[in-house]
């Protein structure tokens, strides 16, 4: 028998009818860095950003200012949970190689295997030459003798010893071990001349040096990609919630389909954090050391992630427009006062996304050199990485927050906050006093 508590709130909604499952269902640990002002800003800040998309008579707002059905709650979470697996792989596309044709070809290859990302890094540095050059000194000196004054400028030698400073990397796409199948997404090697001053030749850096390889499982991403869409040169995404089993789906947030993304996107983030680091760390050893006249370091202030993220507009709601335009209540099971974007919403939304990730890679290219370690290839690796371990980080707050607002509307309509084991006191007493009354 499935148990439903009735929860009323006079400020959105006329009522949300809440299945009753377990204590458990309001129990799990809250993202430490969850702020619930801060999604609201993010989906306040994204909307002003999608509005130049959309007509100007469209007016998405936050989830809780505007009144909907407990069935929508789960509809902008798939919205949002498709929009954060469509940019991450616009992101990996860009930045990494996986574009829909290696996305077909891995698909193909896998079967029921694995599929991982494996990056790999090495440097070098060798002994190049050794040069001495006289350099004067800027201040000049001066001497009164018997036959007037003499002036001169003290000259130094100076010592200068050149290495040539190596960086190679490459990021494969590997199938189960590796040994049926792999796939070099992208690679490259570059170098340019360090230098150390003295009279003694000391290598400045390792000489040679091999970083832990990077592994982490993509399964979870090739799983949501439509085998149909991605051999026709594109990659279409659908993410849905299966709420039959109500000892499995016990909330939007609290689900088996979330609960495995949230998962895996965490250990994927751990991955992109360890990569970008390990990048980041080998063009930093090669320019915090000295270099040759004439030589500068990259702008490196350019590289950063400062993209769109198309995941926290996606829990926007408008008041249902009866005419059916821009909005998408095709999904809906029962009628609802709201209405989520719309598919046309969501695809240009994402093109969006996409634009600005182009657009940041064309800015890097004009300002990083075409050769030696940190050229637009490396920056586009960083700049990706450090953008999905923000993307996923948005998607773990969006999902709160609409538990959030659950929890919200519980404390509102029992009269104050409470935990799990209020909530659970409360609903056993309730249950019980309706079966002793009936």
């Amino acid at each position: 028998m499935n148990l439903f508590v009735i929860v009323t709130c006079t400020n959105t909604q006329p009522h949300v009818c809440l299945p009753l499952h377990t204590p458990a269902m309001f129990s799990r640990q809250i993202d430490s860095s969850f702020r619930e002002l801060a999604v609201r800003r993010q989906i306040e800040e994204a909307v002003v950003v999608v509005r130049k998309n959309l007509d100007a008579t469209r007016n998405p707002q936050h989830p809780a200012d505007v009144p909907h059905t407990y069935d929508d709650k789960f509809r902008i979470v798939e919205l949002a949970s498709s929009a954060a697996l469509t940019a991450q792989l616009n992101t990996l596309s860009a930045g990494l190689g996986l574009n829909p044709g290696i996305i077909a070809k891995l698909q193909e290859a896998r079967g029921k295997k694995t599929v991982s990302l494996r990056f790999s890094c090495n440097t070098s540095s060798t002994f190049k030459e050794t040069k001495t050059r006289e350099e004067e000194s800027a201040t000049r000196h001066e001497k009164q003798g018997v036959f007037g004054k003499t002036t001169w400028k003290s000259v130094t030698t100076i010592t200068e010893h050149y290495w040539n400073y190596h960086v190679s990397w490459k990021v494969e796409a590997v199938v189960g071990t590796g040994a049926e199948f792999q796939l070099v997404l992208l690679e490259r090697t570059g170098k340019h001349v360090i230098m150390t001053r003295g009279k003694e030749r000391v290598n400045p850096l390792s000489e040679k040096r091999s970083f832990d390889p990077q592994e982490t499982e993509i399964t979870w991403l090739l799983n949501q990609c439509s085998s149909e869409g991605s051999a026709k040169g594109n990659v279409d995404v659908e993410f849905n919630i299966d709420r039959r089993d109500a000892t499995k789906c016990h909330t939007p947030r609290r689900n088996e389909e979330v609960d495995r993304l949230l998962e895996n996107t965490s250990r994927f983030g751990s991955w992109c954090s360890s990569v970008q680091n390990q990048v980041k760390q080998a063009y930093n050893d090669g320019y915090s050391q000295l270099l040759p006249l004439g030589q500068e370091s990259p702008n490196f202030s350019v590289i950063n992630d400062n993209v769109f993220i198309p995941v926290a507009v996606m829990l926007a709601l408008e008041p249902s427009d009866t005419s059916g335009n821009g909005n998408d209540n095709t999904a809906t099971s029962e009628a609802s006062p709201a209405s989520l974007l719309s598919s046309q919403d969501f695809a240009e939304i994402l093109s969006q996304q996409q634009a600005d990730l182009q657009t940041k890679f064309v800015q890097m290219k004009e300002v990083l050199p075409g050769q030696g370690v940190v050229t637009t290839v490396e920056a586009g690796v960083v700049v990706s990485l450090g953008y999905s371990v923000k993307l996923w980080r948005q998607y773990s707050h969006a999902v709160q927050a609409v538990e959030q607002m659950l929890m919200n509307q519980l404390i509102a309509a029992i009269g104050k906050r409470i935990g799990p084991d209020d909530f659970a006191k409360y609903v056993v007493i309730t249950v019980y006093c309706q079966i002793v009354l009936s």
